[in-house]
């Protein structure tokens, strides 16, 4: 395990800094995890026309990923995409739930670090050491869109997903 990261940290430093309790730093699912909350994308239909942008691509497989459960949280930082292409949809490798096979499917490669966080416990001494870090050096993936016109990104290092 790795110690809390900088971006993760500094709201609850800063706040125990001026003498707020962390309790209070923050309400929404990351607090109990002592991190910032996951991405949310309310909306995945940009672009409405044309190829996905990488700043896009970055943001939709973020916000894919990113989430928490009672137990966990998952968050992805320093995201590096490349967007390849658009290829025609291939039956073999495309079945994804509502994909629309009309529409051009983009492959995917870069980076980013993954942290898995657990729920910090005083008593155990793992307040700030509550994360592992996995790096995905060599990520692969794709954008599509979905009959409804949302669009989904995925990302994964196949060789790194599971290694801290």
């Amino acid at each position: 395990m790795t110690s809390c990261p900088a971006v993760f940290c500094s709201l609850i430093a800063a706040f125990a800094v001026s003498g707020v309790g962390a309790a209070f730093a923050q309400i929404g699912p990351g607090a109990k995890f002592s991190a910032r909350d996951p991405r949310t994308c309310p909306d995945h239909t940009a672009p409405k026309r044309g190829a996905i942008t990488p700043e896009l691509a970055a943001k939709y497989v973020a916000c894919e990923e990113e989430h928490a459960s009672d137990s966990s949280l998952y968050l992805i930082e320093k995201m590096q995409v490349q967007v390849g292409k658009g290829r025609k949809f291939q039956l073999r490798t495309d079945s994804y739930n509502d994909i629309d096979p009309s529409q051009p499917v983009y492959p995917l490669r870069g980076s980013y670090v993954r942290y898995s966080c657990g729920v910090p416990r005083a008593a155990f001494d793992t307040v700030g050491k509550n994360c592992t870090l996995y790096d995905q050096p060599h990520a692969t993936g794709v954008c599509f869109k979905t009959t409804f016109g949302d669009w989904h990104c995925f990302m994964k290092d196949l060789d790194n997903s599971l290694r801290p």
